[in-house]
C-alpha cells in the first residue's frame, strides 16, 4: 500500500466505510505487530498487545486530523501502549532480554533497500538493551527524546546520548562491512532503514481475523416483502382468532343455558301441580325443546347414566 492509497484509506475509513477501515487494520497489523515484538519482552505479550493497539486505533481514527501522518500517529500510539505494558511486565519479573539468537548470512554482496534494512535491524538487535529500546522508540514509534524520556523515566540528555551512540555503533559496523565489499542501499539514515524494515513486514494469516473481530459487526436488516406484480392483488390476511372474547361467548351461552333449564323445572313444577299437567309428558316436552336450543349435551348426559338404571328403563 503506498502513500497515496494509505491516505485514501484512511479517509473513507473515516467516513465509516467498514471495507476501508478492514484494510487499513489489517495492512497496520503487520506495522504494530513489528513493533510490539521489539519492545515488549516476549511473542506472546506482543501478539496480546498487536490486538490491544489495534482496537484502540480503529476507536481513534477519528481525531487523527491529517490522514498523510498516519504512519506516525499508529507508532506513538503503539510505542505509548507497549511501554506501559513493558513496564509492568519487568516489574513482575519477566525479563527484557532477549533469547532469540540473531543469525543473518548476506545475500550477496550488492544488498537492495529491504536487505540493507535486515542487515540494520540486525545490528540493532545486538545493541545494549537501552540503548536498543530508545533506538527502536525514535525509529519506529517517532518519539523525540523527550517524549521517551517521559515513558521511561530516564533523563532527556541521557537518551539523546544513548540514541546518538546506538546509532554510531550500527553505522561503524555497516562502514566495516562496506569496506570488506558490501554495497548497500540507502544506508546513510538508520531510523528510515528501521522503518523501512517495518513497513516490509508483511501481516500474518491470523491478521485479517483478529481485524474482523475487532470491528463493531453490521447489523443484519429483516428481509424485504416481496415485491407484488402489476395487476395482482394483495393476498388477504387471514383472520386473526380472538381467544378471550370466545371465551366470553362460550360463558354467556353456558349462563342462558342454565336460566332455560331453571325455567323448564319452574314449569314443569307448575304445569303438574296446579294445572295438572302429565308429568311423563311435561317433562319429555320440556326436555326436548332444551336439547332442540342447545342447552344440553344428550350425548354426554347418556354416557353418564349407568347400565344398570338403563336395563331398568328399558325392562331387560
Amino acid at each position: 500500500m503506498n502513500k497515496e492509497s494509505l491516505t485514501q484509506a484512511v479517509r473513507l475509513a473515516q467516513t465509516g466505510n467498514r471495507e476501508a477501515m478492514e484494510r487499513l487494520m489489517t495492512y497496520a497489523y503487520g506495522l504494530v505487530d513489528y513493533q510490539c515484538k521489539k519492545l515488549l519482552p516476549s511473542s506472546q505479550a506482543a501478539d496480546k498487545m498487536t490486538a490491544v493497539v489495534l482496537k484502540a486505533a480503529i476507536a481513534k481514527l477519528d481525531t487523527l486530523e491529517n490522514p498523510e501522518e498516519f504512519f506516525t500517529w499508529l507508532g506513538r500510539l503503539t510505542a505509548v501502549r507497549c511501554m506501559r505494558v513493558r513496564a509492568t511486565l519487568l516489574e513482575t519479573g519477566q525479563s527484557g532480554e532477549s533469547s532469540q539468537q540473531v543469525n543473518y548470512s548476506f545475500p550477496g554482496m550488492e544488498l537492495n533497500k529491504a536487505e540493507t534494512a535486515k542487515v540494520a535491524e540486525m545490528l540493532t538487535d545486538l545493541l545494549p538493551e537501552d540503548m536498543r529500546l530508545n533506538l527502536y522508540l525514535y525509529s519506529l514509534g517517532g518519539l523525540p527524546p523527550k517524549g521517551i524520556a517521559g515513558l521511561t523515566g530516564v533523563p532527556e540528555e541521557t537518551v539523546k546520548e544513548q540514541i546518538q551512540s546506538a546509532q554510531s555503533a550500527v553505522l561503524k559496523q555497516m562502514k566495516r562491512y562496506a569496506d570488506q565489499g558490501v554495497k548497500f542501499t540507502q544506508a546513510n539514515s538508520l531510523p528510515a532503514l528501521l522503518r523501512t524494515r517495518m513497513l516490509l513486514n508483511p501481516a500474518p494469516e491470523k491478521a485479517q481475523l483478529v481485524v474482523y473481530s475487532l470491528l463493531p459487526q453490521p447489523q443484519r436488516r429483516p428481509p424485504a416483502a416481496p415485491r407484488q406484480s402489476q395487476g395482482q392483488q394483495p393476498q388477504e390476511r387471514p383472520a386473526q382468532a380472538y381467544p378471550a372474547e370466545k371465551k366470553d361467548e362460550s360463558g354467556l351461552i353456558r349462563v342462558l343455558a342454565v336460566i332455560a333449564a331453571l325455567l323448564g323445572l319452574v314449569l314443569l313444577a307448575v304445569g303438574v301441580l296446579a294445572l295438572k299437567w302429565n308429568v311423563g309428558l311435561t317433562g319429555f316436552l320440556i326436555g326436548g325443546i332444551l336439547n332442540v336450543i342447545g342447552c344440553g349435551q344428550d350425548k354426554k348426559a347418556v354416557s353418564g347414566v349407568p347400565w344398570n338404571v338403563i336395563l331398568m328403563v328399558l325392562g331387560v
